[in-house]
């Protein structure tokens, strides 16, 4: 199932809120935080949403056409791992280069 709506937690008050949709609809998308952003990957293609200002921004796609991607943030630098093809698992490793807002294998 794909989807496109988020909820934001407020801990202080126990509740989830809704906030800003993501611009694409995801299917078993990869998660993580870099430098106060979440970023969401997926085969459907890649964003990052800002808590600060609750908006969402795309961001450009991985290479290959991939999904259950494991994204991490390691040393400052955003890493999509691995993955599945329609046909295979995928080896691949990216590294989203956020001066050019692209990512390199």
């Amino acid at each position: 199932k794909q989807i496109k709506s988020v909820e934001c937690n407020n801990q202080d008050l126990d509740t989830w809120t809704p906030c800003a949709d993501m611009k694409i609809c995801h299917s078993s998308p990869g998660v993580t935080v870099q430098k106060g952003y979440i970023y969401v990957v997926s085969r459907s293609g890649a964003e990052r949403y800002d808590p600060q200002q609750d908006t969402w921004s795309q961001i450009c796609s991985l290479e290959v056409d991939q999904f259950y991607i494991a994204c991490v943030s390691l040393n400052n630098e955003l890493w999509a791992i691995g993955g599945k093809s329609k046909s295979a698992d995928k080896s691949c490793v990216s590294v989203f280069d956020e001066e050019n807002f692209c990512w390199v294998e």
